[in-house]
C-alpha cells in the first residue's frame, strides 16, 4: 500500500511510526480509523461519534 510506515521503532512503550510524507500519514490514520470503526460497531452494533478536525488534519479527511 502506499501508505504504509516508511519507518517504525518504539520509544519505551510508544509505538512510533513515520510515513513519507503528510498524504501518506493521512491515509494511513483514516484506514486505521475505519478499522477501529468498523470493529467497534461489529461488537456494539450502533455508535455514536461526534468529529472535529482542523486544517492540520486535511490529509486524514480526503481519504
Amino acid at each position: 500500500m502506499a501508505w504504509e510506515a516508511w519507518k517504525l521503532f518504539a520509544v519505551e512503550r510508544l509505538k512510533v511510526q513515520v510515513f513519507q510524507d503528510r498524504a501518506a500519514l493521512g491515509q494511513a490514520a483514516a484506514a486505521q480509523a475505519v478499522r477501529r470503526i468498523a470493529q467497534m460497531q461489529k461488537e456494539k452494533g450502533e455508535l455514536r461519534m461526534i468529529f472535529a478536525s482542523a486544517p492540520s488534519q486535511n490529509e486524514f479527511w480526503r481519504r
